[in-house]
């Protein structure tokens, strides 16, 4: 079985035992670009250099949402020269998905891109939209838009918490370990993720989709991660401590990293 399918998943555990939303969504009304300067356009370049595909988007949102684009379009280096600025290891898709969170303020959970892609099957769409946006939570922590990244975390919470009603898959983990670093939030929930979400007969299965240092990262999380609640008891009625139950409490906040005010 490819690492790319997954026939359903079984449906995350609450965070609480009233059943209550894993995180508390509060409204903010960020600031928005108000188009100064209407005219001014840069170019997002994908792909090598031969085989690139190009963006234009207005400078104004580029370099609002994003520190990194801001400094590169108004450096003296070539992006600020020439209002070019490339990314090499970024598909199309997900340079959309930007564009369309620059122009809206939101993440686009829309599936006809993937119709329109050739992607025929309702999981396939699913599963590619998956992947799409881990590699849009790595675009938008190399963008450094803690916003961004917020967002598609809660969509993906979303996602995960259909249970039997969404088809997902594990071919994207070695690209969280290979494009993040110790202590990653997107780190934190692709452990929690395995740890909790995915069907066990995976590993078994898929092997080559859990690298090593995640398999170890998995061990930590399960040995410390959850911690006895209640015990069974024992022939006299009394809670017996060799024989703990345990409970595991997700936060999704835990998953975020902090904004500014502004983002």
């Amino acid at each position: 079985m490819s690492s790319n399918t997954h026939p359903k998943r079984k449906r995350s555990p609450d965070i609480s035992k009233d059943g209550s939303p894993a995180t508390k969504k509060t409204k903010t009304t960020p600031i928005k670009p108000d188009f100064n300067a209407p005219t001014e356009m840069v170019t997002i370049i994908v792909g090598k250099e031969g085989e690139d595909e190009r963006f234009t988007v207005h400078k104004e949102f580029a370099c609002h949402y994003s520190p990194v684009l801001k400094a590169a379009f108004e450096s003296s280096f070539s992006e600020g020269q020439t209002q070019c600025y490339r990314l090499e290891d970024i598909t199309a898709r997900v340079i959309r998905l930007l564009l369309c969170f620059f122009y809206t303020g939101k993440v686009d959970t829309s599936l006809q891109r993937y119709i329109s892609a050739g992607f025929e099957a309702a999981a396939d769409q699913e599963i590619q939209q998956e992947i799409d946006f881990i590699h849009f939570w790595v675009l938008a922590d190399r963008l450094l838009i803690p916003s961004l990244q917020n967002a598609i975390v809660r969509e993906l919470e979303i996602m995960w918490n259909l249970g039997v009603d969404r088809a997902i898959g594990v071919g994207w983990i070695p690209f969280v370990y290979e494009h993040t670093s110790v202590g990653s939030p997107l780190r934190a929930l692709t452990l929690d993720h395995c740890a909790y979400g995915i069907n066990s007969d995976w590993f078994p299965k898929d092997p080559a989709a859990f690298p090593h240092e995640m398999l170890l990262d998995l061990a930590r999380l399960m040995s410390s991660g959850i911690t006895p609640t209640t015990y069974e008891k024992d022939e006299n009625g009394r809670g017996d401590k060799e024989r703990p139950r345990y409970e595991y409490k997700r936060t999704w906040a835990s998953y975020h990293v902090p904004e500014c005010e502004n983002s």
